[in-house]
């Protein structure tokens, strides 16, 4: 990647205003936490593919809290999972071959981006495919607030 201009930080690969959060990046805490170890402001995207359904539903709130500490004003957050229509609950185990797993609820996956901060652009559901999972996958675009002019 170096040979093509593109920077490696902390095992997050940068290129021009998007930088990629590797699910290693996830330092679990105590109490099933999440938290990233980067600084305050210091990324102007993230993409986040199938990474968020590896940890416990009840530390997602603690993980988009994070996604928006590390993003920069105006940054955008691109988060894709295995998805459920279903919001009766935030999100349901199931087998993985890797680590442990969770389908989540859209809406209430939603609720709680929009809880820590960030504003949906743009949403797409993708239906099961039709050999393999029968999990509808989601794809979330969200934006932290650009900083007030002054």
């Amino acid at each position: 990647m170096r040979n093509l201009g593109i920077g490696a930080f902390q095992q997050v690969e940068r290129w021009p205003g998007v930088d990629r959060v590797r699910r290693h990046e996830w330092r679990q805490c105590f109490g099933g936490q999440a938290f990233l170890y980067l600084p305050d402001g210091s990324l102007g995207g993230a993409v986040s593919r199938m990474s968020v359904i590896h940890l416990p539903p009840q530390a997602l709130p603690a993980a988009f809290a994070q996604f928006h500490r590390v993003l920069a004003p105006g940054g955008y957050l691109y988060l894709e999972f295995f998805a459920s229509l279903d919001d009766s609950e935030l999100g349901w185990a199931f087998d993985h071959k890797v680590a442990p797993a969770w389908r989540l609820s859209v809406e209430r996956t939603a609720a709680l981006l929009r809880g820590a901060g960030l504003v949906e652009r743009a949403r797409l559901i993708e239906a099961p495919p039709e050999a393999g999972r029968s999990f509808e996958t989601a794809v979330l675009i969200y934006r932290k607030p650009p900083s007030p002019v002054s």
